[in-house]
């Protein structure tokens, strides 16, 4: 049994004519300030339903795209790998972590997934267009 909260400064307290805390607020966070004065929320700069930009993604010139298993160099766990790949990789990666459910991070040579999904990762790729997905050890 806890005190009952009040929202988040939507107006004045109750029998005030105006909200004491409204330039602190105003100082401080904009978005809350326009609560506090009553103005109405600014619209999300993407409708949630949207789905995210896809980020550009291709094969290198001249080399194919190579989805293999990794434990070495990562502590014991497996990641999985796709090398050969040139575009955006850091907004590949954090599409691709959204897709799979899992991490995934850009680096210099591709985007390295955590856990075991050569599987989906080269069916992802093959959707996204980047031409032949050679599946490496395994």
């Amino acid at each position: 049994m806890g005190k009952e909260r009040r929202g988040d400064l939507a107006g004045p307290p109750e029998g005030l004519t105006h909200n004491p805390l409204a330039k602190l607020l105003a100082g401080l966070r904009p978005a809350a300030a326009e609560r506090a004065e009553g103005a109405a929320p600014r619209a999300a700069p993407q409708a949630a339903g949207a789905p995210a930009p896809a980020a550009a993604l291709a094969a290198q010139p001249g080399t194919r795209v190579v989805v293999q298993v990794e434990r070495k160099g990562h502590g014991g766990k497996t990641v999985t790998r796709a090398l050969g790949l040139a575009g955006d990789l850091a907004g590949a990666a954090r599409e691709l972590a959204r897709a799979l459910g899992t991490g995934a991070r850009a680096e210099d040579d591709g985007i390295v997934v955590q856990g075991e999904h050569v599987e989906r990762l080269a069916a992802w790729l093959e959707a996204r267009g980047t031409g032949g997905v050679v599946r490496g050890n395994r």
